[in-house]
Protein backbone atom coordinates (compact mmCIF):
# COMPACT_ATOMS: atom_id res chain seq x y z
CA UNK A 1 0.00 0.00 0.00
CA UNK A 2 1.43 3.34 -1.12
CA UNK A 3 0.39 6.99 -0.93
CA UNK A 4 0.56 8.05 -4.57
CA UNK A 5 0.41 6.87 -8.17
CA UNK A 6 4.06 7.84 -8.64
CA UNK A 7 5.01 5.60 -5.67
CA UNK A 8 3.02 2.77 -7.23
CA UNK A 9 4.86 3.23 -10.52
CA UNK A 10 8.22 3.07 -8.74
CA UNK A 11 7.35 -0.26 -7.13
CA UNK A 12 6.18 -1.62 -10.48
CA UNK A 13 9.44 -0.59 -12.13
CA UNK A 14 11.24 -2.59 -9.44
CA UNK A 15 9.22 -5.64 -10.43
CA UNK A 16 6.15 -5.61 -8.19
CA UNK A 17 2.98 -7.04 -9.73
CA UNK A 18 0.52 -4.28 -10.65
CA UNK A 19 -2.44 -5.89 -8.91
CA UNK A 20 -0.46 -6.16 -5.67
CA UNK A 21 0.33 -2.44 -5.31
CA UNK A 22 -2.60 -0.33 -4.05
CA UNK A 23 -2.85 3.45 -3.62
CA UNK A 24 -4.49 4.82 -0.47
CA UNK A 25 -4.52 8.17 1.28
CA UNK A 26 -2.06 8.96 4.07
CA UNK A 27 -2.97 7.22 7.34
CA UNK A 28 -2.58 10.55 9.15
CA UNK A 29 -5.96 11.63 7.74
CA UNK A 30 -7.54 9.19 10.20
CA UNK A 31 -5.78 10.48 13.33
CA UNK A 32 -7.84 12.35 15.91
CA UNK A 33 -5.37 14.94 17.15
CA UNK A 34 -5.37 16.14 20.74
CA UNK A 35 -7.28 19.31 21.58
CA UNK A 36 -6.21 21.41 24.53
CA UNK A 37 -8.73 22.36 27.20
CA UNK A 38 -9.93 25.86 27.99
CA UNK A 39 -7.88 25.72 31.20
CA UNK A 40 -4.75 24.86 29.21
CA UNK A 41 -5.44 27.73 26.83
CA UNK A 42 -5.85 30.09 29.75
CA UNK A 43 -2.53 28.92 31.19
CA UNK A 44 -0.73 29.59 27.90
CA UNK A 45 -2.35 33.03 27.65
CA UNK A 46 -1.39 33.87 31.23
CA UNK A 47 2.26 32.92 30.83
CA UNK A 48 3.40 32.66 27.22
CA UNK A 49 1.01 33.69 24.45
CA UNK A 50 0.07 37.34 24.11
CA UNK A 51 -3.51 37.07 22.88
CA UNK A 52 -3.50 40.76 21.98
CA UNK A 53 -1.05 40.00 19.17
CA UNK A 54 -1.11 37.99 15.97
CA UNK A 55 0.57 34.70 16.79
CA UNK A 56 2.91 33.10 14.23
CA UNK A 57 3.91 29.52 14.99
CA UNK A 58 6.81 28.04 13.00
CA UNK A 59 6.75 24.28 13.52
CA UNK A 60 9.51 21.74 12.87
CA UNK A 61 11.92 24.39 11.58
CA UNK A 62 15.23 23.43 9.99
CA UNK A 63 18.54 25.35 9.66
CA UNK A 64 18.19 28.69 7.83
CA UNK A 65 14.40 28.77 8.20
CA UNK A 66 14.56 30.55 11.56
CA UNK A 67 16.67 33.30 9.98
CA UNK A 68 14.08 33.79 7.24
CA UNK A 69 11.26 34.11 9.75
CA UNK A 70 13.21 36.46 11.99
CA UNK A 71 13.82 38.69 8.97
CA UNK A 72 10.10 38.47 8.16
CA UNK A 73 9.26 39.49 11.73
CA UNK A 74 11.53 42.53 11.37
CA UNK A 75 9.68 43.55 8.21
CA UNK A 76 6.12 42.91 9.28
CA UNK A 77 6.16 43.87 12.97
CA UNK A 78 6.36 47.61 12.52
CA UNK A 79 3.63 48.26 15.10
CA UNK A 80 4.61 45.57 17.61
CA UNK A 81 1.55 43.48 16.79
CA UNK A 82 3.08 40.03 16.15
CA UNK A 83 4.54 37.31 18.36
CA UNK A 84 6.76 34.60 16.86
CA UNK A 85 6.84 31.09 18.30
CA UNK A 86 9.72 28.94 16.98
CA UNK A 87 9.45 25.18 17.45
CA UNK A 88 12.61 23.61 15.98
CA UNK A 89 12.61 20.07 14.65
CA UNK A 90 15.69 19.20 16.72
CA UNK A 91 16.25 20.56 20.23
CA UNK A 92 20.03 20.27 19.89
CA UNK A 93 19.82 23.43 17.72
CA UNK A 94 18.45 25.67 20.50
CA UNK A 95 21.77 27.45 21.16
CA UNK A 96 22.28 27.99 17.43
CA UNK A 97 18.82 29.59 17.15
CA UNK A 98 19.49 31.83 20.15
CA UNK A 99 22.64 33.12 18.45
CA UNK A 100 20.67 33.96 15.30
CA UNK A 101 18.06 35.83 17.35
CA UNK A 102 20.71 37.87 19.14
CA UNK A 103 22.12 38.99 15.79
CA UNK A 104 18.79 40.67 15.03
CA UNK A 105 17.01 41.36 18.32
CA UNK A 106 17.72 42.26 21.93
CA UNK A 107 18.28 39.62 24.60
CA UNK A 108 15.09 40.72 26.33
CA UNK A 109 13.05 40.15 23.17
CA UNK A 110 12.99 36.37 23.50
CA UNK A 111 12.69 33.56 26.00
CA UNK A 112 12.99 29.81 26.09
CA UNK A 113 9.68 28.14 26.89
CA UNK A 114 11.24 26.10 29.70
CA UNK A 115 12.43 29.36 31.29
CA UNK A 116 8.84 30.61 31.34
CA UNK A 117 7.77 27.34 32.97
CA UNK A 118 10.56 27.66 35.55
CA UNK A 119 9.53 31.22 36.40
CA UNK A 120 5.96 30.08 36.88
CA UNK A 121 7.04 27.34 39.32
CA UNK A 122 9.03 29.92 41.27
CA UNK A 123 6.09 32.34 41.24
CA UNK A 124 8.13 34.80 39.22
CA UNK A 125 6.35 36.94 36.65
CA UNK A 126 7.59 37.05 33.07
CA UNK A 127 6.45 39.69 30.64
CA UNK A 128 5.35 38.51 27.22
CA UNK A 129 8.24 38.13 24.80
CA UNK A 130 8.27 38.99 21.11
CA UNK A 131 9.89 35.61 20.34
CA UNK A 132 9.53 32.27 22.12
CA UNK A 133 11.75 29.26 21.42
CA UNK A 134 9.92 26.08 22.36
CA UNK A 135 12.69 23.93 23.82
CA UNK A 136 10.42 21.07 24.87
CA UNK A 137 9.18 18.02 22.99
CA UNK A 138 5.58 17.00 22.39
CA UNK A 139 3.71 20.32 22.57
CA UNK A 140 3.87 21.63 19.00
CA UNK A 141 0.17 20.88 18.43
CA UNK A 142 -0.70 22.97 21.50
CA UNK A 143 0.83 25.99 19.81
CA UNK A 144 -0.79 25.21 16.46
CA UNK A 145 -4.15 25.53 18.19
CA UNK A 146 -3.24 28.95 19.58
CA UNK A 147 -1.81 30.32 16.31
CA UNK A 148 -3.14 32.85 13.87
CA UNK A 149 -0.55 31.79 11.30
CA UNK A 150 1.28 28.47 11.00
CA UNK A 151 4.43 27.70 9.04
CA UNK A 152 5.43 24.06 8.56
CA UNK A 153 9.20 23.60 8.37
CA UNK A 154 11.47 21.73 6.04
CA UNK A 155 9.85 23.52 3.10
CA UNK A 156 11.80 26.79 2.74
CA UNK A 157 14.97 24.70 2.57
CA UNK A 158 15.39 21.55 0.53
CA UNK A 159 14.33 19.00 3.16
CA UNK A 160 10.99 18.06 1.62
CA UNK A 161 8.54 19.15 4.28
CA UNK A 162 6.85 17.84 7.42
CA UNK A 163 3.17 17.01 7.82
CA UNK A 164 0.71 19.85 7.23
CA UNK A 165 -2.20 17.78 8.53
CA UNK A 166 -1.78 18.83 12.18
CA UNK A 167 -2.41 22.55 11.58
CA UNK A 168 -5.13 21.72 9.05
CA UNK A 169 -6.87 19.56 11.65
CA UNK A 170 -7.11 22.64 13.87
CA UNK A 171 -8.47 24.79 11.04
CA UNK A 172 -5.20 26.63 10.38
CA UNK A 173 -4.11 27.18 6.79
CA UNK A 174 -0.42 26.17 6.70
CA UNK A 175 2.23 28.32 5.06
CA UNK A 176 4.93 26.30 3.29
CA UNK A 177 7.82 26.89 0.92
CA UNK A 178 8.41 25.26 -2.44
CA UNK A 179 10.21 22.18 -1.12
CA UNK A 180 7.34 19.85 -0.28
CA UNK A 181 8.30 16.69 -2.15
CA UNK A 182 7.89 14.53 0.98
CA UNK A 183 4.27 15.60 1.40
CA UNK A 184 3.37 16.16 -2.24
CA UNK A 185 0.10 14.19 -2.25
CA UNK A 186 -1.26 15.92 0.85
CA UNK A 187 -0.28 19.34 -0.49
CA UNK A 188 -2.03 18.52 -3.77
CA UNK A 189 -5.22 17.59 -1.90
CA UNK A 190 -5.08 20.75 0.22
CA UNK A 191 -4.18 23.03 -2.68
CA UNK A 192 -7.30 22.01 -4.62
CA UNK A 193 -9.41 23.50 -1.82
CA UNK A 194 -7.21 26.53 -1.14
CA UNK A 195 -6.11 25.04 2.18
CA UNK A 196 -2.38 25.72 1.85
CA UNK A 197 -0.32 28.85 1.13
CA UNK A 198 2.85 28.19 -0.88
CA UNK A 199 5.41 31.01 -0.70
CA UNK A 200 8.62 31.62 -2.62
CA UNK A 201 10.32 34.38 -0.60
CA UNK A 202 10.18 36.70 2.40
CA UNK A 203 8.11 39.34 0.62
CA UNK A 204 5.40 36.81 -0.19
CA UNK A 205 5.35 35.72 3.45
CA UNK A 206 5.04 39.33 4.64
CA UNK A 207 2.17 39.95 2.21
CA UNK A 208 0.31 36.87 3.38
CA UNK A 209 0.73 37.80 7.06
CA UNK A 210 -1.39 40.89 6.39
CA UNK A 211 -4.35 38.55 5.84
CA UNK A 212 -6.12 36.20 8.22
CA UNK A 213 -7.54 32.83 7.19
CA UNK A 214 -8.94 30.05 9.30
CA UNK A 215 -10.41 27.22 7.27
CA UNK A 216 -13.12 24.61 7.90
CA UNK A 217 -11.37 21.33 7.19
CA UNK A 218 -13.79 18.81 8.68
CA UNK A 219 -15.08 17.64 5.28
CA UNK A 220 -11.49 17.56 3.97
CA UNK A 221 -10.49 15.02 6.64
CA UNK A 222 -13.68 12.98 6.29
CA UNK A 223 -13.25 12.72 2.51
CA UNK A 224 -9.61 11.61 2.71
CA UNK A 225 -9.92 9.26 5.69
CA UNK A 226 -9.54 5.81 4.12
CA UNK A 227 -8.78 3.84 7.26
CA UNK A 228 -11.73 1.46 6.75
CA UNK A 229 -10.66 0.70 3.17
CA UNK A 230 -7.11 0.04 4.39
CA UNK A 231 -8.33 -2.27 7.16
CA UNK A 232 -10.50 -4.15 4.69
CA UNK A 233 -7.47 -4.57 2.43
CA UNK A 234 -5.43 -6.00 5.28
CA UNK A 235 -8.06 -8.16 6.94
CA UNK A 236 -9.98 -9.61 4.02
Amino acid sequence: MVQSVSDKERYEKLGAEKNKVKVYKNLKYSIKYNKISEDQKKEYYNTTIDKNKKIIVCGSTRPDEEKIWLDVLKKVDTDNEYQLIIVPRHLKRIYEIEKIILEKFLRNDYSLFTKIEENKKNNETTRYKKIIIVDKMGILTDFYQLADFVFVGGTLVDIGGHSILEPLYYGKKPIIGKYFQNIEEIVKDAKQLGFVEIVENEDEIVEYLKKFENVDTREFFEKNNEINKILDEILY
